[in-house]
């Protein structure tokens, strides 16, 4: 069972409506933990622990892997609900709560994805020699 509030990033995300199965990248390093990611049609109230459960995370990956490198496509998935914690246990204060809590980890990823996102601008540019 995840714990509530931690986050993880997620290195495999699987579609239950259409078994479609995506890879987002794993090329920034940090602390953060991997975790596996099923996305559904509705809430879950029977939690895997070999997965985490969303209802966007595949559509989200397939629509920006359209428009972006696979290398800049990460899901940070934060657990709000788990089998000790229903997903009707959740309200805007808690929510608020986790949030606030992962905020920090949040802006971290968002700055190495900018920074790798730099780089890989400058690593298709033409080289200076060739500009004249």
């Amino acid at each position: 069972m995840k714990k509530l509030w931690n986050n993880f990033k997620i290195d495999k995300i699987i579609s239950q409506s259409n078994n479609k199965t995506f890879f987002p990248s794993k090329v920034i390093k940090d602390k953060i933990e991997y975790a596996s990611l099923l996305t559904v049609d509705r809430a879950q109230e029977n939690y895997s622990k070999n997965y985490m459960y969303d209802m966007e995370g595949s559509g989200f990956f397939e629509t920006t892997s359209k428009i972006a490198s696979h290398d800049l496509i990460l899901v940070l998935k934060i657990v709000s609900d788990n089998s000790n914690n229903k997903v009707t246990s959740i309200n805007k204060d808690n929510i608020d709560c986790l949030v606030k809590k992962n905020i920090l980890a949040v802006k971290k990823c968002l700055k190495n994805l900018i920074d790798l996102s730099e780089e890989i601008y400058i690593s298709k540019q033409k080289p200076k020699v060739f500009m004249n």
